[in-house]
């Protein structure tokens, strides 16, 4: 198909773990896709706009994943790349003059102006500019005539000196966008600045044609169609058990954005919620076991509708399902891992049991509990 065409996707994560499981298999399986598609496609290029890694320092099992997936992708077209605030800016440029001769282009660290890449289709010049993830902090003793107090000010500080001019423009960054008073949907995974000094109304990105924007986890777009967030790589928590999650592919024109086109990613494993009574869930779970449910093996928060914690609940109920990361009482509304501080009547053990049983479960212990709980007590002295 003639034109200029590009995938847009963000937020990675490389490296993550999600109480205590790693992502790396996930993450891989997802990654291996990115190349499918762009490979299938048969895109321009392919935009990262930030978040690329997890953490600052990743571990060398993350930076072989993303070593192996940025080879597999550049073997397919260019790849631009962004830092997001995750991102270590300085490791994530290392070597970068040396990789851009490779088709891979890296934005790190904040600058006055944005890295511009001009690429060449059947109807001119398409300008790609990568802004990394920009505060004020990190620009302002690049301008010092300029009295810069928030992201957005150092933002507009860094656009009025690109370079790329009129025509087909592209601006790759990882920042929080507004339009005017609307707010986007914000996921519980993400980190925000207080006061609102880290906001960016998206006026501040007029006479660009698409805006490849990275940081929020849920795919939408802000002010314009063609000012998108494409939405992070997979689940990151459970405010976001209802997203779908994929990679934005857009198709340029002579004028400018001719198609936007959503393409959804296959998790390894889901993630979702369930809720039900102990023997409830241990039913589904052996139904599941035998039928090889794929919703097994999803990361699951489970919310249970008993009276009384089950005795060894997790446990037990890890036997069906293996990626349980919550457990929680869903009339009480306590996790079981809830920490418990209580102001406690006395130095009594029995008494202090009593009072963290009604605490957790909301209820006193029946007459037949009480006995049974003294006489362990009693054995135990």
């Amino acid at each position: 198909m003639a034109g200029f065409s590009f995938l847009h996707l963000s937020d990675l994560h490389i490296g993550r773990r999600f109480h205590g499981f790693s992502l790396l298999e996930d993450q891989a399986h997802l990654l291996a896709q990115v190349v499918t598609i762009a490979k299938e496609r048969a895109v321009s290029a392919v935009l990262i706009a930030g978040d690329f890694f997890d953490s600052t320092q990743p571990s060398a099992d993350a930076v072989a994943l993303a070593d192996r997936f940025l080879s597999d992708l550049v073997a397919v077209c260019p790849v631009l790349l962004t830092a997001g605030n995750h991102d270590s800016p300085e490791r994530l440029q290392f070597g970068s003059k040396l990789l851009a001769k490779s088709n891979l282009h890296i934005a790190g660290v904040a600058s006055d102006k944005p890295l511009s890449v001009v690429f060449e289709d059947e109807f001119g010049p398409v300008t790609i500019d990568l802004l990394p993830f920009t505060r004020a902090a990190s620009v302002r003793p690049l301008f010092p005539d300029d009295v810069l107090d928030t992201c957005e000010s150092a933002v507009k500080a860094v656009l009025r000196r690109s370079a790329s001019g009129d025509g087909r423009r592209i601006l790759v960054a990882h920042q929080f966008v507004v339009s005017g008073s609307q707010q986007p949907i914000e996921s519980e995974s993400e980190i925000r600045y207080v006061g609102g000094s880290g906001e960016v109304d998206c006026s501040a990105f007029a006479g660009y044609t698409y805006v490849a924007l990275g940081h929020l986890h849920g795919p939408q777009s802000i002010g314009s169609d063609t000012v998108r967030y494409s939405g992070s790589l997979m689940k990151y928590s459970f405010s976001e058990v209802n997203h779908v999650k994929g990679v934005n592919l857009v198709r340029l024109d002579a004028k400018g954005v001719e198609n936007i086109e959503s393409i959804a990613l296959t998790p390894l494993r889901d993630m979702i919620e369930l809720e039900g009574t102990f023997s409830e869930l241990l039913a589904l779970g052996e139904i599941w076991q035998k039928e090889a449910h794929e919703k097994r093996s999803a990361y699951l928060r489970v919310k249970l509708k008993d009276e009384h914690w089950p005795l060894d609940a997790m446990n037990r109920l890890r036997g069906f399902f293996p990626y349980i990361v919550t457990l929680e009482m869903s009339g009480a509304e306590k996790e079981i891992n809830e920490r418990y501080e209580p102001v406690l009547p006395s130095h009594d053990p029995l008494e202090q049991f009593v009072h963290f049983f009604k605490e957790q479960s909301g209820s006193e212990l029946s007459i037949r509990q009480a006995s049974w709980l003294k006489d362990v007590f009693d054995d135990s002295l």
